[in-house]
């Protein structure tokens, strides 16, 4: 799977069982562990970051809007460990999943590490 798929995938299951607003970053892990330092300093920073505005690249008529602003969002860090048939998901607040990852011996999360700390664990369809 692609992270493209797993976005499209994911933001259908958003539409249905999220109701909140919130910025995420979506990782897939094709192997045991997803290394922290795939998650880079400038995602890190936006997902914390009180106010976040984005200009929506000028499409033509498709576009909604111009921009937005997000302020006071929480930001949310997605992982998806890729097993061929796999739908499980973990979504981990960016504030937990760097406080674990200073606390952590390894500089790598593994599946059952996201299980615990994270707030929603989801199913694709």
């Amino acid at each position: 799977m692609k992270e493209a798929t797993f976005q499209t995938n994911f933001n259908r299951w958003l539409k249905y069982n999220w109701d909140q607003t919130a910025k995420f970053e979506l990782k897939i892990c094709k192997e045991k562990s997803l290394p922290y330092s795939v998650l880079k300093q400038h995602q890190r920073d936006a997902l914390k970051n009180e106010k976040v505005i984005f200009k929506i690249p000028d499409l033509g008529s498709q576009n909604p809007f111009d921009c937005f602003m997000l302020h006071k969002v929480p930001g949310y860090v997605v992982i998806q460990f890729y097993k061929h048939g796999e739908k499980k998901f973990y979504i981990i607040n960016i504030k937990d999943f760097e406080r674990y990852e200073k606390a952590s011996p390894s500089k790598s999360i593994r599946e059952p590490e996201a299980n615990n700390i994270a707030i929603v664990v989801g199913e694709l369809k």
